[in-house]
């Protein structure tokens, strides 16, 4: 699956579910998950964004994009991981899925580097904006994660602006 195809598909999946698009921010249920919820200490629940939560199906079909458009130089997988580290007795009712990357370049692995939640990269492509620009921005996440993890230097201005601008 390529960008254009993940844009059609989310798009197929917003128009099937909520009708034709009427600029409303809308979360498919096929592609991302609406039913994760943080569980505070005294039992009181509050629901996580979709955007935070993708279904295996949506993390699977970002993950084909990610490595069929050849966009990273570093290979990823799918693993299962909570959306953050709760503290203080604060949990999340269930696991969602996260892009982890081989640092080393290496497509099968290991996949010892930075991970990203799947369904923020998924959410680029939920707002109708053309598939190439859903593309780059996912490829900027990306870049972001490699720099914060001091595996490759932080891209400058010029670079961020070249990033966005590729056809």
């Amino acid at each position: 699956m390529n960008a254009d195809e993940l844009s059609q598909l989310v798009q197929d999946a917003r128009i099937a579910q909520f009708g034709p698009d009427d600029g409303t921010e809308r979360f498919p249920d096929s592609l991302f998950n609406s039913g994760v919820v943080v569980v505070a200490p005294n039992g009181q629940k509050s629901w996580r964004s979709p955007r935070d939560c993708a279904t295996n199906y949506g993390a699977a079909r970002i993950s084909d994009v990610l490595t069929s458009d050849n966009m990273m130089a570093f290979p990823c997988t799918l693993i299962l991981d909570w959306v953050l580290q709760q503290s203080g007795g604060f949990h999340d009712s269930e696991p969602v899925p996260y892009c982890i990357f081989s640092k080393d370049r290496l497509p099968d692995g290991p996949f010892d580097g930075p991970r990203i939640n799947a369904g923020i990269l998924l959410d680029y492509f939920n707002h109708g904006i053309p598939s190439n620009k859903a593309r780059n921005g996912c490829q900027l996440e990306v870049m972001d994660a490699f720099a914060a993890a001091g595996l490759i230097d932080p891209l400058t201005d010029e670079q961020r602006q070249a990033v966005m601008a590729q056809p």
